[in-house]
């Protein structure tokens, strides 16, 4: 089942893996909720209303020229770990 939060609307949650280490920084840029860097990968943690606000999300880090790996929606269960 699908992440979602009693914020201001419902959202979803995914984990978006990039290549290359990231820093503090990129949290605000990419209005990530989380940044996880580490080793040859980073993960940025986004929290989105919908299919087009992930699509704008993909395409804003497309257009920062990082590299995607994968992009992964997160259940309750695997936020909390």
């Amino acid at each position: 089942m699908p992440t979602r939060e009693s914020s201001d609307r419902s959202k979803y949650l995914y984990r978006i893996k990039v290549d290359g280490p990231l820093g503090p920084q990129w949290t605000q840029l990419l209005d990530a909720r989380r940044l996880r860097s580490g080793g040859r990968t980073s993960d940025v943690l986004v929290a989105v209303a919908d299919q087009a606000e992930l699509i704008g999300r993909l395409e804003r880090i497309h257009g920062l020229n990082l590299k995607i790996v994968s992009v992964r929606q997160l259940t309750e269960r695997e936020l909390d770990a």
